[in-house]
């Protein structure tokens, strides 16, 4: 006999999930969710990332999947509420010491916890905002396991950019110990779960081609899935947000995610993440502060123009011709829908 899990009696916290790509400035994001009322510092859990893939590939069942998801999330709130298990570390990025409310947590230290803690949950409206590395691709676990307790931000970025960032990143799911992606074994070899499928062609490639494909792959379920859970759950479950925009047009971005939580914007505080992230720029292809983006509108144009030639120059130079078609087409595409 099969068992069914469940866990109906749940916590009033909500989650909100910031997912995508590696290398798509999830970071930002982060940052500019914390300038909403009642919103918690944000933080990477491992689990989040890997128990929609185990669901996505069928090795976990529905009904577990969901009860884990509730359960951990329950227990993630309840903690964040008495400040256990939130992140001290001064340099890291999810640390509590760049949020507004850092010396919050120092006193949640201090305090009873229990009944209170779980008062405090629902009166505050608490929303926890995890970020998950390709999570949301390919199911909807997370709306299935929280209903309207879930939002999704899916951030995007320009493929040219992503690609640069998984070709020097992509060697670490097979070499490095400290890369926690989840891995597929095939030959005797540990190989990423997005190259489930073709597995022979991933082993077969260099880097920029095993990231130029891996990417394709997963925007492709990105894009149908995404479809589908619109479709399911409506447009007020799940925001696309493009790093482009989120860092040039910083303003608009901050109030369509303010209209998607439902939640009000602490402008003191926003105005001290633009000052610390440098928001709004003029430009999302060079690092804040280069002193060419103290030139006219029409130089950056020019300047962006001459990164992305000099990219695709390179990647041409190293890759066989169909997956630098297959680039031309996620960039195509993404400009379209982003830039047009």
């Amino acid at each position: 006999m099969t068992i069914k899990f469940s866990k109906k009696q749940q916590l009033s916290s909500e989650l909100l999930i910031v997912d995508g790509f590696w290398g798509v400035g999830k970071s930002v994001i982060g940052e500019l969710v914390s300038v909403f009322n009642s919103m918690e510092c944000w933080r990477i859990d491992l689990p989040f990332d890997l128990i929609p893939i185990l669901y996505e590939k069928k090795s976990i069942d529905e009904s577990a999947a969901i009860a884990i998801i509730r359960n951990l999330f329950d227990e993630i709130s309840y903690n964040v509420a008495i400040s256990r298990s939130v992140n001290f570390r001064y340099k890291d990025l999810t640390s509590i010491w760049k949020h507004p409310k850092k010396y919050e947590y120092i006193l949640r230290m201090f305090e009873e916890g229990g009944s209170d803690s779980l008062k405090k949950i629902s009166d505050n409206k608490m929303i926890i905002p995890i970020s998950t590395h390709l999570s949301t691709s390919n199911n909807d676990l997370f709306l299935r396991s929280l209903g309207k307790r879930c939002k999704i931000i899916r951030c995007d970025r320009h493929p040219l950019f992503i690609v640069d960032n998984w070709a020097n990143y992509i060697d670490r799911c097979q070499t490095d110990p400290r890369e926690f992606t989840l891995n597929i074994s095939y030959k005797q070899e540990d190989i990423p779960f997005f190259a489930d499928g073709w597995e022979d062609e991933y082993l077969s490639l260099n880097n920029l081609e095993k990231s130029i494909k891996s990417i394709s792959v997963l925007t492709s379920l990105y894009e149908s899935n995404y479809s589908r859970m619109r479709d399911t759950y409506g447009s007020d479950s799940i925001l696309e947000i493009s790093f482009e925009d989120a860092v040039k047009n910083t303003d608009n971005v901050v109030r369509l995610m303010s209209e998607f939580l439902n939640r009000d914007v602490n402008y003191t505080i926003y105005k001290k993440v633009n000052k610390r992230e440098k928001l709004s720029r003029k430009t999302a292809y060079l690092e804040p502060g280069h002193k060419l983006l103290k030139h006219s509108k029409n130089k950056v144009k020019e300047l962006e123009e001459f990164i992305i030639k000099e990219k695709l120059s390179s990647i041409k130079n190293n890759v066989d011709l169909k997956y630098y078609d297959e680039l031309m087409f996620l960039i195509g595409t993404y400009e379209k829908k982003w830039f047009n």
